[in-house]
């Protein structure tokens, strides 16, 4: 019971209790709420329902505030409750119908347990006199004692009138009352032009489980109730819904095929039932398609055997749908992804999807599966998006430690080139930033010193990002930078390292750019000199934001900035590898340009320099324990139904099982260390604010 509230200005809310407390919160997810009232709104007087007559409280249904309608009818049966019977009565007799208006007819409804026969009295006069209103039809469906006063004529007329609300109302009863008598009836509104009485219709099909009705709707002629009925069978686990389905395939054609092998993909699996919250569902839940976490049922065998047969027929169109289909379904059999993959064909996306399906449980891939991506992500005249999809497919395997000579082959094309098209820049950067990459520290060197040109390139990048990078382990910076220096002692590789420190920006490694300046190896001195132009070198740096207090820089950088120099800044300090700037790429940290839609230049700053000042939500730092006594950390980017996806310090992906979990939980501080940008001057941090602002664009 606050007696007092406050904002201070730095968003803390303080609360005065009713006994003199002051409270304080401000802590990692601190909110409070603002009233807003028009300048010249009336004043409202509330008045003191508890004082109030039944007769009084009952006028204040029919009022035009809604908050007051409920607390009053609040209030109404609550003294109903304390009444004499004799004194409800009397009241279902006057006040009770005061008006048509839903609070006083659902307030009067629920005096069934109190007033007795008047109650059921009252209802069948009102149903014998008509109209209904939407609001008795509610009632009626929500009182089991009241279902006899179902009129088969009025309700199959209510059915069809004009006005959609009252239709949806009638639907909802005769659900609610489990009157399957009338499935019949509820059938043709599948195919309403209202589409909220349609989605009922379908949703009451289910829950009565109509299924005669329904397998008849797909012999009739009447092909517009055909998919709205097909809708409802697919909520209805029944073997007889799974034989009416499978008998009608053989001769179904067109619309009607596809929508019968829709149903039987949608009932291949259940889903299993709700739990725990905070196991099932995060910020970040799995989106994957309709089955969440599937489970296996008595008729999963015969679907799975009827779909098989499905798509090993001629018809090439109707296979590579239904590829997708049962992928996004999540159906699996012994040999299902081969069989995909041959249907595909040179439909590229269903190529993909199939080549999804094949990664195994270690994340490794079959060989035919590495070759088509390879084909696919090498092929310039694909569309960008199924290139970038390809080459995601080897990221996701290579963060889980597999897949390691066909990912080389996939990026090595694509390095030292000018990307143009700017979603294959930005994946080819998530790779080569990515931490997952010291697993194969020694492989790099191997290409760094080999023949290949591009794998030799592809080296020099990963290895120059891994040796300056502030995401990964120590040990891992320590041993890339030998190889670097390592790599400098010859000049093709000391050529492709500073091309490398050139694209990538690499600051720390400037002593070798200029050490360089005059090989005498003609194309490492280019290569040094190009490079010691793009790192700015040569000029006055100024001083850097870890030699100055935070004050200092936050006031030196609310104004000002070079995007287009920003956008460099956001590769050179390794913010892709936990952050995404678009919703359409795989998951990681905060979309950038969502948060630089909400929070200005002055949070921002913040957020860079004190990542532990505020922390987003579902972004807190969340630890794992499983049976092998490991402890894993990092945030949520997946929550699956038997797994979970998490993204770890060293911007790796780890796949969970949770099965294999005896532990989770959450600490409150962010994944972002402090002093990231430490190594960098305030116009520079000047300059990626200005980006980040240019996103929200």
């Amino acid at each position: 019971r606050p007696t007092d509230m406050d904002v201070d200005a730095t968003g803390a809310l303080f609360i005065t209790s009713w006994e003199g407390a002051t409270f304080n919160y401000n802590g990692p997810n601190a909110g409070y709420v603002l009233r807003v009232v028009k300048k010249d709104a009336p004043k409202v007087e509330v008045p003191d329902l508890r004082k109030m007559t039944l007769n009084d409280l009952a006028k204040l249904l029919v009022g035009d505030r809604g908050v007051l309608r409920l607390s009053a009818q609040r209030e109404l049966l609550r003294k109903f409750k304390a009444a004499p019977k004799s004194t409800c009565i009397e009241f279902a007799a006057t006040g009770g119908k005061l008006s048509g208006d839903y609070a006083s007819i659902l307030t009067y409804t629920q005096l069934a347990r109190i007033s007795g026969t008047a109650y059921e009295d009252w209802f069948r006069d009102t149903m014998r006199t008509g109209p209904i209103h939407p609001a008795e039809l509610m009632a009626l469906g929500d009182n089991a004692d009241l279902k006899p006063q179902l009129n088969a004529v009025q309700i199959r007329t209510d059915l069809q009138v004009p006005n959609p609300q009252m239709r949806a109302a009638t639907i909802t009863a005769l659900r609610r009352a489990k009157a399957v008598e009338f499935t019949g009836d509820i059938l043709s509104l599948v195919a309403d032009a209202d589409p909220i009485v349609a989605h009922l219709a379908v949703r009451a099909l289910s829950e009565l489980k109509a299924v005669q009705p329904c397998l008849a709707a797909l012999d009739s002629a009447d092909d517009a109730v055909k998919p709205g009925a097909l809708r409802a069978l697919y909520g209805i686990y029944d073997p007889a819904v799974v034989d009416g389905l499978i008998a009608r395939l053989p001769g179904a054609q067109g619309d009607l095929r596809r929508g019968i092998l829709n149903a039987l993909c949608r009932l291949a699996n259940q889903d299993a039932p709700y739990e725990d919250p905070k196991v099932w569902w995060s910020t970040r839940p799995d989106t994957s398609g309709p089955v969440y976490q599937p489970i296996a049922w008595s008729e999963t065998g015969k679907i799975t055997a009827a779909l098989k047969t499905a798509l090993e027929q001629p018809n090439e169109d109707d296979a590579r749908w239904l590829v997708a289909r049962m992928y996004q379904t999540k159906i699996a059999f012994p040999g299902l992804v081969e069989l995909m993959l041959a249907k595909a064909g040179n439909d590229t996306a269903a190529k993909l999807t199939a080549i999804e399906g094949m990664i195994r449980a270690d994340n490794s891939i079959p060989a035919e599966g590495i070759t088509a991506l390879n084909a696919i992500s090498a092929n310039d005249k694909e569309a960008p998006e199924l290139r970038v999809q390809a080459l995601r497919i080897f990221i996701r395997c290579a963060e889980n430690g597999a897949v390691f000579p066909g990912t080389v082959d996939a990026f090595a094309p694509l390095a030292g080139r000018d990307l143009p098209d700017a979603k294959l820049a930005t994946v080819f950067e998530d790779f080569t930033r990515g931490a997952h990459n010291a697993k194969w520290l020694g492989d790099y060197r191997e290409h760094l010193s080999g023949t290949d040109p591009a794998k030799r390139q592809l080296a020099a990048t990963v290895l120059v990002n891994l040796a300056t990078g502030r995401v990964g382990k120590e040990k891992d910076r320590a041993d890339a930078k030998k190889a670097v220096d390592k790599g400098f002692e010859k000049p093709e590789s000391a050529a492709a390292l500073l091309t490398a420190i050139a694209r990538t920006g690499a600051r720390p490694l400037a002593e070798q750019v200029e050490a360089n300046l005059n090989n005498p190896n003609n194309t490492v001195a280019e290569a040094a000199l190009f490079a010691h132009q793009k790192l700015g070198l040569g000029g006055v740096q100024g001083k850097t934001i870890g030699a100055m207090k935070y004050e200092e820089v936050f006031a030196a950088v609310q104004k000002g900035g070079d995007a287009k120099v920003g956008q460099e800044m956001y590769l050179r300090a390794g913010c892709i590898a936990c952050h995404t700037i678009t919703p359409d790429e795989p998951p990681k940290g905060p979309v950038l340009n969502a948060v630089a839609k909400i929070y200005d230049r002055a949070a921002l700053t913040e957020s860079i320099l004190k990542p532990n000042a505020k922390l987003a939500q579902g972004f807190e730092s969340a630890f794992f324990k499983t049976k092998k006594g490991e402890q894993i950390e990092g945030f949520v980017t997946r929550e699956g139904g038997d797994s979970v996806d998490v993204r770890n310090i060293a911007g790796q992906t780890v796949t969970i099982e949770k099965g294999d979990l005896t532990e989770r939980g959450q600490r409150e501080q962010s994944m972002m260390p402090e002093g990231l940008l430490n190594g960098f001057t305030p116009p520079e941090l000047a300059n990626l604010l200005a980006w980040l602002e240019s996103l929200k664009k």
